[in-house]
């Protein structure tokens, strides 16, 4: 298991969902979701990239970015970082 993932900015959430968007339980790897009043509300003049990764959140009208990277929780709920669901990474500002 890599080294725990466990810090969080201010004024944000994060968790561990499963593919049908439930939180995940310990030891089962999921995506990423943060959500929070200081996360993104959606990408420049791209509403398809929006679209792709803004998803349903918990709360009714709420939309919520899904990361792209899986992690897994333990039983305490400290995080760890599995994989990305794709081979893509941003490098200097440019999708690699």
């Amino acid at each position: 298991m890599s080294e725990s993932k466990t810090c969080s900015l201010h004024l944000s959430y994060i968790y561990v969902v499963d593919g049908n968007g439930n939180i995940a339980a310990p030891g089962e790897t999921g995506e990423l979701v943060v959500r929070g009043s200081n996360v993104m509300q959606g990408y420049w003049r791209a509403p398809e990239d929006t679209a792709r990764v803004l998803r349903p959140g918990k709360y009714p009208h709420e939309r919520v970015p899904h990361t792209g990277d899986l992690f897994t929780t333990d039983e305490e709920g400290y995080l760890y970082f599995v994989a990305r669901k794709d081979d893509i990474i941003k490098t200097r500002g440019k999708r690699v």
